[in-house]
């Protein structure tokens, strides 16, 4: 039989049920500690968050719906160490969709899960996963459910990324885009082999996740968005971190290694409390003696999120050269509409076409 079409309006629900399980999720482990610790959060809190979607999506019940959430949980999991070589960290998000599409599928069809997922001691999705938490407690189960229908992660804490990295990163960006702005001569591209050095100051999470140092050249692509002192001098010369910064043709360039060489970065633990974990502090050193430094404690769009406008510029900066004219402006207009949208095939069938690759 012909399946029932599925309106926008549906699929933008499903949508906002899965962001508003993933922060919940990951708010309870302490956020981005399971960063430090070494696993790579979102295929982690991605997995109850898609069988959440799924569940709202298929009309599940209830039970149904406890049911797939301990299917994708018992399935979830990521290994941060995907980001030095390899392409696997740029599917383990896709891992965690496949999780909780299968936990609904197979809770529609009776299939029982695991009950109390979240709340259980012993073998429970949080209980293990704070295993090695400096925290006390370990986890707190109460955040999957504070503030439900009235705290709206949705809009307050989920934002889209400006920057073609790793979103710890974007604060250090912007602070080092404010000090080119300010120290035009020191820091004209020209004048970059007079730096001596650079400190970079991350958060907890974001040190352990980007902080280390390259020991092979050139990096990975993946490699090159997931590294602190590599996207520092990404941005010391060329002014932006956009995708075009990461193709292959772009990675082994000696005037960004020879700064990559020069940064090191530490942790600073200014910026482990609230709202700061993306923020930055650079202090670059020259070689007459001169030092510079800035310090911002949160990117572009952290709060308020970037407008509407800004988004429909990334995307179509994104996208202008792997896909057709046509088809970017069918996308665009479709899901500009998505709440209206009778049927949401035609914007997945424009989504699921073949693509150019950007990093050729």
């Amino acid at each position: 039989s012909t399946p029932a079409p599925t309106p926008g309006a549906a699929l933008l629900l499903a949508a906002i049920i899965g962001f508003e399980v993933g922060p919940r999720a990951g708010l309870a482990l302490h956020g981005g500690e399971m960063l430090t610790k070494g696993w790579h959060s979102g295929p982690v809190f991605g997995a109850p968050a898609a069988a959440a979607a799924t569940a709202k999506l298929c009309g599940l019940s209830a039970a149904q719906t406890e049911d797939a959430i301990g299917i994708a949980c018992t399935q979830a999991g990521g290994l941060m160490a995907a980001q030095y070589e390899g392409s696997v960290k740029r599917m383990q998000h896709a891992f965690a969709a496949r999780n909780g599409l299968l936990g609904a599928l197979l809770a529609r069809g009776k299939y029982g899960g695991i009950k109390k997922v979240f709340e259980r001691p012993y073998g429970g999705f949080l209980a293990m996963f704070s295993l090695g938490s400096k925290h006390e407690p370990r986890y707190k189960v109460e955040e999957v459910v504070k503030g439900l229908g009235e705290l709206w992660h949705t809009t307050e804490l989920i934002r889209v990324k400006l920057h073609a990295c790793v979103g710890g990163c974007h604060g250090l960006i912007e602070v080092l885009a404010r000090m080119q702005g300010k120290e035009k001569e020191r820091l004209a591209r020209e004048s970059l082999g007079k730096v001596k050095s650079i400190r970079i100051g991350l958060s907890d999470p974001i040190f352990h996740h980007d902080g280390w140092a390259p020991e092979e050249r050139p990096l990975t692509t993946t490699g090159a968005q997931m590294n602190a002192a590599y996207i520092a001098a990404t941005q010391l010369v060329d002014g932006e971190v956009l995708l075009s910064q990461f193709a292959n043709s772009m990675l082994d360039r000696d005037e960004v290694w020879e700064l990559t060489h020069k940064a090191s970065c530490y942790h600073a633990e200014e910026f482990d409390k609230p709202n700061k974990g993306c923020g930055a502090r650079v202090t670059i050193s020259f070689e007459d003696g001169t030092v510079i430094e800035d310090v911002m404690d949160a990117p572009k769009g952290y709060n308020p999120p970037v407008s509407n406008e800004e988004i429909v510029d990334k995307y179509q900066r994104l996208t202008r050269n792997i896909i057709s004219k046509e088809r970017q402006d069918k996308i665009q207009k479709l899901v500009a509409s998505l709440e209206s949208l009778e049927n949401v095939e035609d914007l997945l069938s424009l989504l699921s076409g073949e693509v150019a690759n950007p990093l050729e």
